[in-house]
């Protein structure tokens, strides 16, 4: 697989780490499988360079794991860093949600409608996770906090290798789908403490089911 040397390194870089992401994500990569930096580059054609800004993007996202004088290795699925992710998404996304839900529309709760329809319907666990991003995005769109909602969207990024477990499993799917709907009724009502409430319940009864789970495989 090359890249067009003439191709700016930071799209070049983008473009490995997002492939080394799925990798991970699909379990392509193996949880502390080495990464060697002169073999990535030869496989995508491209400068060390350019490897070492995607190893950082991904360093910075949680996927990669440096080791002094070793170079990057793939993250452990460990209960501590699932915990870590649970807490500052439950402390962080409910500020979003309350600053958002005044300014929802109509439109924004129709939209949020389709998505859990097609959560759904939805056929493969990419397109779920997909999905179910998309409608944490919606809810937090409204508050217009650039900043804080890249934070979220990297600690949620981070969190996806641990929803491809072998817990996530149709019990939880349609649990999950009760407390989405629970929430979106909050907005329509503009109950904005009860939806945060329940947001924040929401994000850490998942995180404990996967902490547990963990836990009881090590």
């Amino acid at each position: 697989m090359a890249i067009e040397t003439s191709a700016a390194t930071s799209s070049a870089a983008s473009f490995v780490a997002t492939v080394l992401r799925e990798e991970i994500l699909t379990s392509g990569l193996a949880e502390g499988e080495r990464l060697l930096q002169d073999a990535t580059a030869s496989r995508f054609g491209v400068s060390q360079m350019v490897v070492r800004e995607a190893f950082q993007e991904l360093l910075y996202a949680g996927f990669l794991v440096a080791e002094p004088r070793r170079g990057v290795r793939v993250a452990q699925l460990d209960p501590m860093s699932a915990e870590e992710t649970t807490v500052l998404r439950s402390l962080l996304e409910p500020c979003l949600f309350n600053a958002a839900i005044p300014q929802m529309t109509d439109d924004d709760f129709e939209r949020a409608d389709a998505i859990l329809d097609s959560i759904d319907s939805g056929e493969t666990i990419d397109e779920k996770l997909f999905l179910s991003a998309s409608f944490h995005d919606l809810l937090y769109a409204r508050a217009n906090r650039e900043r804080f909602a890249g934070v979220v969207r990297q600690l949620r990024a981070s969190f996806d290798r641990y929803l491809r477990l072998p817990i996530v499993d149709e019990a939880f799917a349609r649990r999950s789908r009760l407390e989405h709907e629970e929430i979106l009724a909050c907005c329509r009502e503009q109950r904005a403490a009860d939806g945060a409430v329940l947001l924040r319940e929401h994000i850490l009864s998942t995180g404990a089911m996967i902490v547990s789970y963990l836990k009881s495989r090590t």
